[in-house]
């Protein structure tokens, strides 16, 4: 099975689980439950099967989907469109439905942040 957890982070992409995970804990440990959000078409990226990627886009970012090398549609709605395609093409289709990357800060900036928050924490534990 694809680790999409793993790509997304050598990509530097952002990491949601499908809604239907929180039903159970158990669930977050299934790899098709992995999405990958993107900006345009209100799409993700996720696991299709053990060799194969999904996307998931509404119009026109689906049209640009299926105009993709290497992109096969699977489920055609009236306005979205679902396609599947190898890990290879994911740059191609990242490129179309740019996926939200996660934020990083900078270690000073992490650092400042920290201290602007220490008066907080230590607050809020002498309240407790």
């Amino acid at each position: 099975m694809i680790d999409l957890r793993s790509i997304a982070q050598a990509n530097g992409y952002r990491v949601a689980m499908d809604p239907t995970a929180a039903i159970e804990p158990s669930r977050t440990e299934r790899a098709w439950l992995v999405r990958v959000p993107c900006r345009r078409g209100r799409g993700h990226v996720g696991v299709h099967g053990p060799a194969m990627l999904s996307a998931h886009a509404t119009s026109p970012t689906c049209r640009r989907l299926m105009a993709l090398d290497g992109v096969r549609v699977v489920q055609r709605g009236d306005h979205e469109a679902r396609v599947v395609f190898g890990v290879e093409h994911l740059p191609a289709v990242a490129a179309v439905l740019q996926p939200f990357h996660r934020r990083r800060l900078r270690p000073e900036a992490r650092q400042a942040a920290a201290d602007r928050f220490a008066l907080h924490r230590l607050q809020a534990t002498a309240s407790n």
